[in-house]
């Protein structure tokens, strides 16, 4: 058996490139603006920002990842303009500067780790993917435009792109050659040979096997066509399965700057251009494959390819003012170039090739000076925020970041704000179906119909939407269709009202059939039973489908299918799955103590916290929920990360979606994101590095500052004096925020006092002042619900209790005229700034004679200015000892509560003594002793009598018996 290798070990760059998208470069956060610091108003600016751009450009604009690739062909359409001057030269250089690896020489962005990375087995096409020597080709030839080529080692480069020779073909191969490639790898091509030949002559050499390489350019020549290859086989042509102008460029641009045109079959390749040439429009075909003038879906290329190519071989068939006029008049409204006029592609690389075409023609110098503003200007649509530029302009509006904003709006309750036609056109374009595909495509214009019943798609394969790899070196999901953009179509169509709409002219039958028959159920592959992202590859190799099966597109399978469900009444989701069992089993072979691992990702804390939520969601839509909680709750309590918005982000969803109930700390996750806002670009930056913006950022932002519950913060006085003021003070905040908008109200509720809005402060916080009325029904303790509204919608409360005091004042007087004794008792309520009578009280005694209870009596009340005047009015019998035990009842107390005693003893009579009550007794009164003891001891603070103040009068008669 064969071993093969891909060739160029990630080893050789990982310690000096971090392997991941747009992550090779970094912005110095100095030269960020730091954010308001304040995260809702944050939100609402992008909020704001979205609405205008959309008011403004009928779009949302949408950020594609930069590259080399990318970066190579503005600086070559901006110096061939003559307006490479007016850009950030700086920027640039920084950018291209942070993918070189000084070891290897080479250039290495996230295109070249797919290229290393790409799926053998699968692959039909070599040029599919930009290889890494033609991305370190265009690095060394931005550098070359800028002037900079004294930030390399130039001998080492050429040295890199001399390894790249294959010394069994003659031509140029997309990475350094070893015998142990795999054959795919080893394939020479016309475009890799023109790149590295164009390079070296920049850098002052030349292949060192001139006449191998001129050979075999030579013999990509069809001897049947005239025109050239991009590569051969045996077995087929890989490159459009036929002969094309672009390969012919290649292979004669080659030759050209080594000095080798005229070595090629010039009759031939007349014909060739011949053949291609439609003398009545004036403009050329790419290749023999068109089956229609109309299907010509590359013209504008293809005929500034022409052009240049009729130059160089001597073609005179031309009507030459007319295809420069096809060329000119063709611009777009940007001023710069679709692929053609049937079809509104207009990736960078269509006006990089027909610039380049036209300045080796000599025809851009017939551009004026409007036009060359008009060309650099449109420019700025595909320039990337933060640094270099990217394939595809702003314009091509994804699915995913529909998605995020049409969410976020929903969050908000600001779905009206959106323009919902506009929207639903958007997305309904992206719908794409035929006789076997029902599904969605990943942005807008990703693939154009046409009449005649074809289809085309981008040209420069941009990452986003091409991501096919064995999954060792690149991790990238991106799909042109998928169950994810499926989902994201449906929730954004149902969320702004239009699902109905859809409906109506398409059939949602078919999409959810065509999901479910998604699901991979090839036995003896490690991901049986989970689903494929579309039926695209169900007819490739099993082991090729094994690697497009994922837990991601069974997460969006499931989504998609419960809005289908819903929308077309069928009833249990679970019902429908081909093989639940193969899909539990699945996701069952994946799970280590209640977390999903997958071997074919990346698998950071992060990703297993992203895949174990999709996992959970999984289950519990099919019923069949059976992890173990405390695995899943300690793994997030031990790898929460407050750098991480994504850690985060998950932690939350797997509590939201467990209940569970996880300490966080909200003061580090509001200033992580707090961070990773940026004013320039209002909108989020991924990470604290600050070099990748994310969209779905917004849409986690918002998610959680609206279904994190709440918390409530209040500070306030534990003990009250009735009729007295409490301060409260309220902060509201949860992982996002510590405002939340005018919109929200906070109130005090409840049943012992009336309802009170708090007044918003300026620093955020709600304050009142809240009386206490001197009322019975707030003593001991008055409690009730800080409440917070969302407009009239209840969002949160909170209970709290505070104790409620008084004080009583007690004097008391007693009088005696022999056997006639009067007791008077004044008490006064004291509460916070007022004394009154004690109303509705009632005082009555325990009266013992001679230490036996004989009865009850009451006092007699009368109400005056600020006290209660209680009488007993009592004849006493002569020859007894007696005991009054007063006691007091009020509304405020539960129980009567005991005052003091009143001892008398009544002589006989005939005795004649001195009867006195020493009411002054220095003696601490039992009754006072026996009240405090009786009070209870409560942890919340209970208003009791704190100050019983008593204050006595002596009464002195003397009696004498008659003689």
């Amino acid at each position: 058996m064969n071993v093969y290798t891909n060739g160029f070990s990630i080893k050789d760059y990982k310690n000096d490139n971090e392997i991941h998208s747009e992550e090779f470069f970094s912005i110095p956060p100095s030269s960020l603006k730091k954010s308001s610091g304040n995260n809702l108003e944050d939100i609402e600016e992008i909020f704001s920002t979205k609405l205008s751009q959309y008011n403004e450009l009928g779009y949302f604009t949408q950020i594609h990842e930069s590259s080399i690739q990318a970066t190579y062909f503005a600086l070559y359409i901006l110096d061939a303009v003559g307006k490479l001057n007016e850009i950030n030269q700086s920027k640039i250089i920084d950018f291209i500067m942070g993918h070189y690896n000084e070891s290897t020489h080479a250039f290495i962005d996230s295109y070249a780790i797919r290229y290393l990375d790409a799926e053998l087995t699968y692959f039909s096409k070599m040029d599919d993917y930009v290889s890494m020597l033609e991305i370190t080709c265009q690095a060394v030839l931005s550098l070359k435009l800028l002037n900079r080529l004294d930030l390399i080692d130039i001998q080492q480069s050429i040295n890199f792109i001399e390894s790249c020779y294959n010394p069994e073909t003659g031509g140029y191969i997309g990475q350094p050659y070893s015998s142990e490639l795999h054959p795919f790898f080893k394939i020479a091509t016309a475009e890799n040979t023109y790149y590295a030949i164009l390079t070296l002559e920049k850098l002052g050499a030349s292949p060192g096997n001139v006449d191998d390489v001129v050979m075999f350019l030579n013999n990509l020549q069809s001897l049947i066509t005239g025109g050239f290859y991009n590569n051969l086989t045996e077995e087929n042509p890989l490159s459009y399965s036929k002969t094309n102008l672009l390969s012919s460029y290649f292979c004669i641009r080659g030759l050209e700057i080594i000095g080798f045109e005229d070595s090629i079959r010039i009759d031939d390749f007349i014909q060739f251009l011949e053949d291609r040439y439609n003398d009545v429009d004036k403009f050329f075909e790419l290749s023999e494959n068109n089956l229609h003038a109309l299907l010509n879906f590359t013209s504008s290329v293809a005929t500034a390819l022409g052009l240049y190519l009729s130059d160089v071989s001597g073609y005179s068939g031309l009507d030459r003012t007319g295809v420069v006029n096809f060329i000119f008049n063709n611009r777009n409204s940007w001023g710069i170039w679709n692929n053609a006029r049937e079809f509104q592609y207009h990736e960078l690389i269509e006006t990089f090739q027909i610039i380049r075409a036209l300045n080796e023609s000599g025809e851009t110098a017939k551009l004026n000076s409007s036009e060359r503003t008009e060309i650099a200007n449109a420019l700025k649509y595909y320039e990337h925020p933060l640094a270099g530029y990217s394939l595809l302009s702003r314009d091509y509006t994804s699915l995913g970041l529909i998605h995020s904003i049409v969410n976020s709006f929903k969050l908000y309750d600001r779905i009206p704000d959106l323009n919902l036609q506009g929207l639903y056109e958007l997305i309904e374009s992206c719908y794409f179906s035929t006789s076997k595909i029902h599904s969605f495509v990943g942005c807008k214009d990703l693939v154009n119909h046409h009449d005649l019943g074809v289809h085309v798609e981008f040209r420069s394969r941009p990452i986003e939407y091409y991501s096919t790899s064995r999954k060792e070196l690149f991790f990238g999901t991106g799909e042109r269709y998928s169950h994810k953009y499926t989902y994201y179509a449906l929730d954004s169509l149902k969320k702004i009202f239009k699902l109905d709409d859809f409906m109506a002219y398409n059939d949602l039958i078919s999409v959810k059939d065509y999901i479910i028959t998604s699901q991979f159920l090839e036995l003896s592959h490690e991901n049986h039973g989970a689903f494929a992202p579309s039926l695209q590859f169900d007819s490739t190799d099993p082991a090729f489908q094994n690697k497009k099966a994922s837990l991601e597109y069974s997460y969006y399978a499931i989504k998609a299918l419960e809005i289908l469900t819903q929308a077309l009444d069928l009833g249990d989701i679970s019902t429908l799955i081909l093989d639940r069992n193969a899909l539990k089993y699945y996701l069952s072979n994946h799970t280590q103590s209640s977390m999903f691992m997958d071997s074919m990702h990346q698998n950071n804390v992060e990703t297993i916290l992203q895949h174990t939520y999709y996992m959970i969601y999984i289950l519990k839509a099919l019923g069949d929920y059976n992890l173990n909680d405390e695995e899943v709750r300690t793994y997030i309590t031990q790898n929460i990360d407050y750098s991480n918005i994504k850690n985060i982000y998950y932690s939350f969803k797997i509590s939201e979606i467990l209940n569970f109930d996880i300490n966080v700390d909200f003061h580090q996750t509001q200033f992580l994101i707090e961070s990773l806002y940026s004013e320039d670009f209002n909108d989020y930056f991924l990470t604290l590095e600050k070099n990748e913006l994310e969209h779905e950022v917004f849409l986690w932002v918002c998610d959680m500052a609206k279904n994190d519950e709440i918390k409530i913060e209040p500070n306030f006085s534990e003990s009250v004096m009735l009729g007295g003021y409490n301060d409260v003070n309220v902060s509201l905040y949860n992982m996002v925020l510590d405002e939340f908008g005018p919109y929200t109200t906070v109130k005090f509720e409840s049943t012992q006092i009336q309802s009170i809005v708090f007044d918003e402060m300026l620093d955020g916080t709600y304050f009142k002042t809240i009386q206490i009325p001197v009322e019975p029904t707030n003593y001991p303790i008055v409690g009730g619900n800080i409440t917070v509204y969302d407009d009239t919608t209840l969002v949160a409360f909170e209970s709290i209790f505070f104790n409620t005091n008084y004080d009583l004042e007690i004097i008391n007087n007693t009088f005696f005229n022999d056997n006639h004794m009067i007791i008077q008792v004044d008490i006064s309520l004291l509460t916070w700034n007022d004394k009154s009578p004690l109303f509705d009280s009632r005082v009555y005694a325990e009266i013992y004679k001679d230490d036996i209870f004989i009865k009850v009596e009451n006092f007699s009340c009368e109400e005056k200015l600020d006290h209660s005047n209680f009488t007993l009015d009592y004849i006493l019998q002569a020859g007894s000892n007696y005991v009054f035990k007063l006691f007091l009842e009020d509304p405020y107390q539960p129980t009567a509560r005991y005052l003091f005693e009143v001892k008398k003893k009544i002589p006989g009579s005939e005795e004649l003594v001195e009867i006195e009550q020493d009411v002054n007794s220095n003696e601490q009164p039992k009754y006072e002793e026996n009240y405090q003891n009786a009070l209870p001891i409560m942890l919340m603070v209970i208003a009791i009598p704190s100050l019983i103040i008593f204050l006595s009068s002596r009464a002195k008669r003397t009696a004498k018996s008659k003689i």
